[in-house]
């Protein structure tokens, strides 16, 4: 090509044009996990309870936050969070706070939890509905 000529504009990008290269991207792997029966972050906390850690432990090692400031983000004291890590059972309101905490779905709790460890919560204390506070007729009688 003669000195001082340019190319046309039209023929610059067969210039990075390589043979070998293929006509679309290839595509993304999928991640490792993609085929695994239980998907992430559960994955990382089923590891940690087969290694032998308590559910509670493991699900805070994986969220990153310590005990103190799960107490408080929860509404949960550390004694009853520290009974809860030796084994005692919890209740859905707790349940739910530890979802909120973590960001996760409380199912996705309750799936790592021993057998036996989930309470329903306990009824409410005094009348329900209005009807019940009153005797029945047939108790008035």
């Amino acid at each position: 090509m003669p000195a001082g000529r340019q190319l046309p504009v039209a023929s610059v990008p067969y210039l990075f044009y390589d043979a070998d290269m293929p006509e679309s991207p290839p595509k993304a792997r999928p991640p490792a996990w993609a085929n695994d029966p239980v998907p992430p972050p559960l994955h990382a906390v089923a590891q940690a309870i087969a290694a032998g850690e308590t559910w509670l432990f493991a699900w805070a090692i994986h969220s990153t936050i310590s005990y103190r400031h799960l107490s408080r983000d929860c509404g949960i004291g550390e004694e009853r969070l520290l009974k809860i890590d030796e084994g005692a059972p919890i209740t859905r309101s707790e349940l739910a706070a530890f979802a909120k905490a973590w960001k996760v779905d409380a199912d996705a709790i309750v799936l790592t939890l021993p057998p036996g460890t989930l309470l329903q919560d306990p009824p409410p204390s005094g009348p329900t509905r209005p009807d019940d506070s009153a005797p029945a007729e047939s108790e008035a009688a």
